[in-house]
C-alpha cells in the first residue's frame, strides 16, 4: 500500500488519538478535582487522619523560597492556624497528566478574605498560589506525594503587596 493511500488511515488515526488523549486528560482533571476536593475538606477541618489517608508516608512540599516541609511539619502549622471563620479555598486543576502509577498535576488555589489591616481597619485579601503537585498510587488510591509552589501572590484591597515566582 503506498503511502498516499495511507493519509486517510493515517489522519484517522491522529485524529482518533487526540479525541481520545483529551478525553484522557478530562478524566485525570476530574480525578484530581475530587482529590483535591478531599485535601481541602480535610485541612479546613484539620483531620490528620483524613490528611495521612490522602498523602504519601514520604510527602514533602516546597514553599516558594525552596523550603522543604514535610507532613509532620504541615500538620504542626495546620494546627497552630487560626480556625477558617468560613474562608474556603477555590482549587482550579490547570493541567493533569498520568503516566502508569504517577501522575503530574498543576493546579491554582485562591483564596479571598477580609481582615484586619495593620491599621485595623477591614481589608480584602486575595491569595493565589499555583503548585506544580506529584501524585502517585498506591493500592489503587492516589496519593500526594509532593507540592512545589510556582508561584504566590498577596493583593490587599486589590494592590499586590507580595508576588513571588520560579
Amino acid at each position: 500500500m503506498a503511502f498516499s493511500s495511507m493519509r486517510p488511515w493515517l489522519a484517522g488515526a491522529a485524529i482518533a488519538v487526540s479525541i481520545a488523549g483529551a478525553a484522557y486528560a478530562q478524566d485525570a482533571k476530574a480525578v484530581f478535582e475530587a482529590r483535591y476536593a478531599e485535601l481541602t475538606a480535610a485541612t479546613l477541618a484539620k483531620d490528620t487522619v483524613a490528611l495521612g489517608k490522602l498523602t504519601a508516608p514520604d510527602f514533602v512540599m516546597i514553599d516558594i523560597q525552596g523550603n522543604e516541609h514535610n507532613a509532620a511539619e504541615m500538620r504542626e502549622a495546620m494546627d497552630k492556624r487560626p480556625g477558617n471563620a468560613g474562608v474556603a479555598p477555590k482549587v482550579t486543576i490547570v493541567s493533569a497528566q498520568i503516566s502508569g502509577t504517577t501522575a503530574k498535576v498543576e493546579q491554582q488555589m485562591e483564596i479571598h478574605m477580609d481582615r484586619p489591616g495593620q491599621d485595623g481597619k477591614p481589608a480584602k485579601l486575595d491569595i493565589t498560589v499555583l503548585t506544580a503537585d506529584t501524585w502517585v498510587q498506591s493500592g489503587g488510591t492516589w496519593l500526594l506525594q509532593s507540592s512545589n509552589q510556582k508561584d504566590v501572590s498577596v493583593a490587599r484591597d486589590g494592590d499586590v503587596v507580595f508576588h513571588q515566582a520560579k
